[in-house]
Formats: C-alpha cells, sequence, structure tokens
C-alpha cells in the first residue's frame, strides 16, 4: 500500500488529503457569494495584493514565472452576511457535481 505523506497526515486528523482540497476549490468556484454590507454600515473591507516573480523552468522556455495573488478582508464579521453554508461533496467527476449544482 503507497500512502503518501498528505494521506499518512489526514488519517492521523493533521491534514486533509490532496482529493478532498481539490474538491473544497470546486466547491467554492460554485458556492454562490455572500452578501457584504456596504462601507457606510461600518464595514471595513480592504484588498490586499501581491505578486512574485520567479525564475524557473519553464515550457515557454522564457524561465519566468509570473505569479499575482489577491486576498479581501472584511471586518467585522458580522458584516458578511452567508446565504447558506458551504456544502461538502464527496463526488469527484463533474457530470455528479454539476447535477447537484444544476439541478
Amino acid at each position: 500500500m503507497d500512502l503518501n505523506v498528505l494521506d499518512i497526515l489526514s488519517t492521523l486528523g493533521f491534514a486533509v488529503t490532496y482529493k478532498e482540497t481539490l474538491m473544497y476549490e470546486v466547491v467554492i468556484v460554485y458556492h454562490p457569494q455572500p452578501h457584504i454590507l456596504s462601507p457606510e454600515s461600518g464595514a471595513l473591507i480592504l484588498y490586499i495584493a501581491d505578486n512574485a516573480d520567479i525564475n524557473v523552468y519553464t515550457i515557454d522556455s522564457y524561465n519566468t514565472a509570473h505569479i499575482m495573488g489577491i486576498i479581501k478582508i472584511i471586518t467585522p464579521i458580522s458584516a458578511v452576511i452567508a446565504e447558506e453554508p458551504i456544502a461538502k461533496y464527496k463526488t469527484s467527476t463533474a457530470k455528479d457535481f454539476g447535477s447537484r449544482m444544476y439541478p
């Protein structure tokens, strides 16, 4: 039996498996976005972005990768009104997942 480190840590309760992480990403993409109160209501919304240029071996042979990331920070937590909790699915096929998201 060939287990990788993530599977071992998941079994011990310290981490999730790679498959579970991928399923979480898929569910988040299709999950409806929560309603966020406006700044006039006292909510503070911050966007923080950063980039990284990495010299690596790439397919296009330019040997660089440009990575951009952005996060949104909202405070207080009561300013985020979630319509519904995020569902947890174990389905991994696109057909099954699509039928759950769009019945």
